[in-house]
């Protein structure tokens, strides 16, 4: 499809650099591309009165999509583009959508299920076109009489890509802890307990150094020599795959029918993956990774491919073939592009 100097803007928070690799993949593409980042105004007086009376949140989540919605429309102005994609789309008024889409085409590309990121179905219905990464969302949209097309997420291959380095941990994740993943930290924590000879390797912040009693007694057990308590950045997550013999990964319970970024970065980045059973994971990945049903499972396969892992290399040799044809963010604006063109007759 060809392409006049056509200007995209692209809409989403600052998270796991989707903007950005999704921004590399338009100028591949031949478009002149912007990025807005969605900013969080929430003050520190603002988190501290929600942390003491537990309310207000709608207060604080209304200050933000006004302040980035006026933003927005500054950019949008000045930029004139003739494609905005959205990412998430909760950050921005009905009215912010609606004079966008007076004069561009307007996408919406959802990076978090629809049942965890409520959003009106009125606003919804002012997209040109809906992209989901979680397949069951097609439902949400078919029952308010909307359609949508399933977008999984995908990788960039100038960030994640193999290294030819020593493999000197055994059993590496990388992710979100905290209280809202409690079936992937109990899991991390019992694999620690389970197998205390094995170098493994957890990042992502485990707990605050503000909780000063559990901070003291984290530093004084087992879990600390494993879980590194802090996040790092893209570059250093890549050499961490490189360095693992076992890249693990556990979902968030809203990716039923979907996969989460680190299913595909770890795969292109060249290494092998043991991941929690997804139907879907498991309908396209089936031989590029490991899938686990439970604990005991996981425990048994951990074993089993530390022992061989010559088996586990193919395996992952197998994935990288996989997913760097199909699953990169080039890739994925292929496919929005066509949706395009059948809105535009580009």
């Amino acid at each position: 499809m060809e392409h006049k100097t056509k200007k995209i803007l692209i809409i989403g928070p600052s998270f796991h650099y989707f903007n950005e690799c999704l921004q590399r993949s338009f100028v591949n593409k031949g478009f002149n591309t912007k990025v807005y980042a969605i900013v969080n105004k929430t003050t520190i007086n603002d988190r501290v009165y929600y942390w003491i009376f537990k309310r207000q949140t709608n207060k604080f989540k209304i200050k933000n999509v006004n302040f980035n919605s006026i933003e927005v429309m500054k950019k949008f102005t000045d930029f004139e583009p003739d494609i905005v994609l959205i990412i998430k789309g909760n950050s921005i008024t009905s009215a912010t959508l609606k004079y966008m889409k007076e004069k561009a085409i307007v996408l919406l590309w959802m990076m978090d299920s629809l049942k965890y990121n409520y959003i009106n179905s009125s606003d919804l219905a002012l997209y040109d076109k809906i992209f989901v990464f979680e397949k069951t969302d097609l439902d949400i949209l078919t029952s308010i009489d909307l359609n949508g097309v399933f977008l999984p997420l995908a990788f960039d291959p100038q960030i994640y890509y193999k290294i030819d380095v020593k493999k000197d941990i055994d059993i590496s994740f990388v992710g979100v802890l905290g209280s809202h993943y409690k079936t992937r930290v109990t899991i991390l924590e019992n694999l620690i307990k389970d197998f205390p000879n094995l170098n493994i390797k957890i990042y992502g912040t485990y707990i605050s150094k503000k909780r000063v009693f559990k901070y003291y007694r984290f530093k004084k057990s087992i879990l600390s020599k494993s879980f590194m308590n802090h996040n790092v950045n893209q570059k250093e997550i890549n050499m961490i795959y490189n360095r693992s013999k076992i890249c693990l990964n556990i979902h968030h319970k809203q990716s039923d029918m979907g996969w989460n970024p680190r299913t595909v970065e770890i795969l292109g980045s060249g290494n092998f993956q043991i991941c929690d059973y997804k139907k879907l994971i498991h309908n396209e990945f089936e031989n590029s990774l490991v899938l686990f049903n439970d604990y005991n499972d996981l425990k048994m396969k951990i074993d089993y491919y530390l022992s061989n892992y010559d088996e586990a290399e193919n395996i992952a040799f197998t994935g990288y073939n996989q997913v760097i044809y199909k699953d990169t963010y080039d890739n994925r604006i292929d496919i929005i592009l066509n949706e395009v063109a059948l809105i535009t007759k580009w």
